[in-house]
């Protein structure tokens, strides 16, 4: 079998052949057009059958090569069979080089510029990278291809050669070139459809007659799963709350409580678990900034580049999201209360109490290009989409204004009929709607913003504490002191769905796609509805009141805060299971996710904002780096028992091969956490 196949133009035709004979010293077999292809041959078919047996394929660059239509066909072939292109350059070019040469690396070997032994030596070592892969996925490719021009299931993978193909897809990684092509994960399909077609034909032959007992036997092969699945989940606990206690009382194990936790999670994530892995000494948070005073308020810029943080310090700080480099450090008069970055990602807003003042500050420069002063203290400022207005929620006053970006000139300003502060305000998504809820009027308003006319009012039976618009501007969901939180259709005021809780509740917020609302407050729950129908989805159960809760941009994820527990808690939006927690050592005013849903900010009264991960496979990436060992048999034995095999926790890792002394004790128990 060739190790490769040279596509190169007529013209370069010496120049290939001194390649040719260079990598044949390293024992590298080529296709080569000029000695392979008889004259009573079809030229591209042959061609194509060279492409398909070869391991790698490169592709000599120059003027002519790129014009070659030939060429070009002859890449656009090797891309479709998923072999590993290697680019060289021989001769410079202004020409277009095709797309599927230039994202790869490109290999300089041009006559007398570049050092063509050192060329010769990269060729061959970006040949025999992955060497067992690559050969393999060349065998493939062409066992793929001979089924694929026969249609033939006799062709197809069957027993010990299909096992074979699932564990290479399994363990070849997204950074290996090349990767699986389409074809081979069709023709693995089909061989995985074949053999369990011809095992389901082979099932009914057998056990036709078996009817009856096949019911019991289905029967309990479940309730053997539920047992086996129940069996899991309470090793996992179990495992969580060992890992909680070695790290609470002894600081010289935290290697293995975090061993026991990353454990823990593999076999059922939980937020005990991830709090040891984002909480131990050993790993850190994606970064953190330590103010001289409360968080307040954090924020993502657009990009994700940015984090901004305001604080009672009386700083708003912009920072590198990773590693954590501090760009700009602003200053107000009063305690920050808000930070925003606007939907641009141009400016950063922030607003305060003391000096009672929103100010607009430029990010690339840390310059204050706007400052509005407000008769009381500015707790929140909403954004319209374009970046062009805002609107300040000042405290302690039953108006509300939408002001200019730039120059801070109003532009409306809308009334609510109690004499308190306004709750909450809030853009459509369009720009030309705010909502605003009225506290103690016990109405949510819909207003234009063009002419500070009110379109639709909704109302409750007690205090509403906020009101937000859907993604798509069609509805508007509050919530309220009358333990309800409701959906509304926002042009015309009209209650779409009633959600009922057991308490005041205080914030609902809508998934991105707005099928769904999540609501929480005082009954120490989040409960996640239908939009339309407010059929309750799944109940998520915090140990204390709940007063911030958010979506993650993907909708799979709620995160929220509240309460005294000092704790953010993240949750699997589907089926109500905590995935991750981080604790604070005060109170949480502040959370939010990154744009791109993999990272969470908070801020609160331990004078700290961080970044954060919170999916599991991130936690336990990021756990097995950061650790030097896996769990010894004596730990396994103390800890795991006869549970579990003998395994890696970190397969990174080596485990111990010689058994260990094991202590003639018997297992230590601790108790489970309750979900």
């Amino acid at each position: 079998m060739s190790h490769f196949f040279i596509s190169y133009s007529r013209k370069d035709i010496a120049f290939a052949q001194k390649i040719v004979d260079a990598l044949a010293i390293q024992k590298l077999d080529p296709w080569t057009g000029w000695k392979r292809i008889p004259k009573d041959k079809n030229r591209e078919q042959e061609i194509h059958y060279g492409i398909q047996k070869a391991d790698a394929f490169l592709f000599l660059i120059s003027p002519d090569s790129v014009a070659s239509k030939i060429c070009k066909r002859e890449i656009a072939y090797a891309v479709k069979n998923g072999k590993r292109i290697l680019p060289i350059v021989i001769r410079n070019t202004k020409r277009n080089i095709p797309d599927e040469i230039t994202k790869r690396n490109l290999v300089f070997c041009r006559d007398r510029q570049d050092d063509f032994d050192k060329a010769i030596k990269e060729i061959n070592n970006n040949i025999y990278t992955d060497c067992e892969w690559l050969k393999y996925q060349t065998k493939l490719q062409l066992k793929a291809l001979d089924w694929e021009s026969q249609k033939d299931k006799k062709r197809l993978l069957h027993g010990k050669e299909l096992r074979e193909a699932e564990q290479k897809l399994v363990e070849v990684n997204s950074q290996i070139d090349p990767q699986a092509t389409k074809l081979q994960r069709e023709f693995i399909l089909s061989s995985q459809r074949n053999e369990k077609h011809q095992q389901r034909q082979l099932t009914i032959g057998l056990l036709t007659g078996f009817l009856i007992v096949l019911g019991i036997a289905v029967i309990a092969v479940m309730q053997w799963r539920h047992v086996q699945e129940q069996a899991r989940i309470a090793l996992a606990r179990q495992l969580a709350a060992q890992a909680q206690n070695v790290f609470s009382t002894d600081p010289s194990k935290q290697i293995t409580a975090m061993l026991l936790a990353i454990q823990s999670m593999r076999l059922s994530p939980s937020g005990e678990a991830a709090q040891i892995l984002l909480n131990n000494t050993l790993t850190q948070p994606v970064s953190l900034m330590t103010f001289d005073g409360p968080v307040n308020s954090v924020a993502f810029s657009p990009d994700g580049r940015y984090v901004a943080a305001g604080s009672y310090d009386h700083t708003v700080r912009v920072w590198e999201t990773d590693p954590g480099r501090e760009i700009a450090r602003m200053l107000h008069d009063g305690i920050v209360l808000f930070v925003a970055f606007s939907p641009n990602g141009k400016y950063v807003v922030s607003a305060g109490a003391g000096d009672n003042s929103v100010r607009v500050w430029e990010i690339a420069t840390g310059k204050e290009i706007a400052h509005m002063i407000h008769n009381s203290s500015v707790r929140f400022v909403a954004f319209s989409h374009d970046s062009k207005y805002i609107a300040p929620m000042v405290g302690y006053d039953n108006t509300a204004l939408v002001r200019e970006l730039v120059t801070g000139k109003e532009i409306v300003r809308i009334s609510h009929d109690a004499p308190n502060e306004i709750s909450s305000i809030a853009f459509s998504p369009d720009g030309k709607f705010l909502v605003s809820s009225g506290g103690n009027d016990n109405t949510a308003r819909v207003w234009e913003i063009a002419t500070g006319k009110e379109i639709a009012r909704l109302t409750h039976d007690s205090y509403v504490a906020s009101a937000v618009f859907s993604p798509d501007g069609k509805y508007v969901a509050s919530a309220s002191g009358d333990y309800t939180a409701r959906v509304w259709e926002s042009s015309t005021g009209r209650e779409i769905a009633r959600l009922i809780h057991d308490s005041y509740v205080y914030r609902a917020v809508f998934s991105p796609d707005a099928k769904y609302v999540a609501s929480g407050g005082y009954d120490n729950t989040i409960r996640v509805w239908e939009t339309l129908t407010g059929k309750e989805i799944v109940r998520l159960t915090h140990d204390h009141y709940v007063s911030s809760i958010a979506f993650s941009p993907d909708g799979k994820y709620v995160i929220s805060a509240g309460g005294d527990s000092n704790a953010v808690r993240v949750w699997d939006a589907r089926t109500g299971q905590e995935i991750a927690r981080t604790m604070h050592e005060g109170g949480v005013h502040s959370i939010v996710f990154s744009p791109n849903g993999r990272l969470v900010a908070s801020g609160g009264n331990d004078n700290i904002a961080r970044i954060w991960q919170y999916r599991p496979s991130d936690l336990i990436a990021e756990a097995c780096l950061l650790s030097t060992r896996n769990l010894t048999q004596a730990e396994w034995k103390q800890y795991i028992g006869n549970a579990l095999p003998y395994q890696a926790v970190c397969p990174n890792i080596p485990i111990e091969l010689t058994p260990a002394p094991i202590p003639n004790t018997t297992p230590t128990t601790y108790a489970t956490v309750t979900p």
